[in-house]
């Protein structure tokens, strides 16, 4: 069942106080190792009805965001191809989050993005951005001197994306080394977790099996 509620906000561009429609929560029954929900309210987006900016959560006051950020945005040549307000909205959240420096929000985005494309059959597109998230998601990890176990999931996103674009050897290279790092912390009913799905791609990969797969054929 979907949570949706009608809420005050004030924008973190224009500092207005604004009525949006805000989602809380969604379900799905259907959700892929990468991430995708499967469901076409994963990709709603936030809108501030004065100045347009495009967000996740348009009153996060972590994210310095200006009207001249917005007006310097536009699509890259080569992820055109898609001119829906819903797919456009993607891309300039994405762009906000690269300008903030805020490399998993940006990732997070670029694959909705990508779902986004592949929905639409443009499957080259639909690559070229899964790349483009996980070379953003890579460079985080290469910034890190050790990782949490909230890193190990979202590396998992990582590694999923990388099989599916074909790049066995490193995906299956960064499974090992997560599972080997999961045998050192203290077991949890969430290492568990991690530690069956990571068993998953390990044996996709193994079989360099590129198709994408779900969670619950992992748990």
């Amino acid at each position: 069942m979907s949570k949706i509620k009608y809420t005050e906000v004030v924008c973190a561009c224009c500092k207005q106080t604004v009525q949006i429609k805000r989602i809380f929560s969604f379900a799905s029954d259907r959700v892929g190792l990468d991430g995708n929900m499967h469901n076409p309210m994963q990709y709603a987006m936030e809108e501030c009805p004065e100045c347009h900016y495009t967000s996740l959560d348009i009153s996060d006051a972590n994210i310095q965001v200006s009207k001249g950020m917005l007006n310097a945005f536009h699509i890259k040549p080569g992820y055109d191809k898609i001119q829906t307000p819903e797919y456009i909205a993607l891309l300039k959240a994405a762009d906000i989050y690269e300008k903030n420096k805020k490399p998993l929000l940006q990732a997070y985005v670029l694959r909705l993005a990508s779902f986004y494309a592949d929905d639409q059959a443009e499957n080259s597109l639909s690559k070229n951005l899964l790349r483009l998230a996980n070379t953003t998601l890579q460079t985080y990890f290469e910034s890190l001197e050790e990782l949490t176990v909230d890193d190990v999931a979202t590396a998992i996103y990582l590694i999923d994306g990388n099989r599916r674009l074909g790049m066995i050897a490193t995906a299956l290279n960064m499974s090992n080394d997560l599972l080997a790092l999961l045998t050192d912390i203290q077991e949890s009913d969430e290492v568990r977790k991690l530690s069956q799905i990571l068993k998953f791609e390990k044996s996709l990969l193994e079989k360099r099996d590129i198709n994408e797969h779900l969670v619950r054929e992992a748990l």
